[in-house]
């Protein structure tokens, strides 16, 4: 996913919150020992997604995720107008099928990069 952000094939949405959550997450040590990515990369893709990021503002929204948490991404999808949520978080994939979300489609990055490759 990397490859194709830095090659502009995609905007990304994302809202401070979210950044912020993927910066506490991505620094925890376990994660970076495990992952064996140093703390510098780890930084300068943070820094990336910062910088080609496209901002939203969250909006109300009649969906209700398992995980409050979680409410605040999927408002910031739907408010952005984007075609696609990429996530790893079952809380959000299970509203998938969900025509409620519609035409918003809820993927995980090996789906959203696998229609990428289909595109080739």
């Amino acid at each position: 996913m990397l490859d194709l952000l830095e090659q502009e094939r995609f905007i990304l949405f994302v809202g401070q919150h979210q950044l912020g959550e993927l910066r506490a997450v991505l620094m925890r040590p376990f994660l970076r020992e495990r992952s064996g990515v140093p703390t510098d990369e780890i930084l300068k893709l943070l820094d990336l997604i910062d910088e080609l990021g496209t901002g939203t503002a969250s909006l109300p929204a009649d969906i209700v995720v398992r995980d409050p948490d979680d409410q605040e991404i999927l408002q910031a999808a739907l408010s952005g107008g984007v075609d696609f949520l990429v996530t790893g978080d079952d809380d959000l994939l299970v509203l998938a099928q969900e025509p409620v979300v519609a035409p918003l489609r809820i993927v995980t990055p090996r789906q959203f990069v696998d229609l990428f490759d289909a595109l080739r």
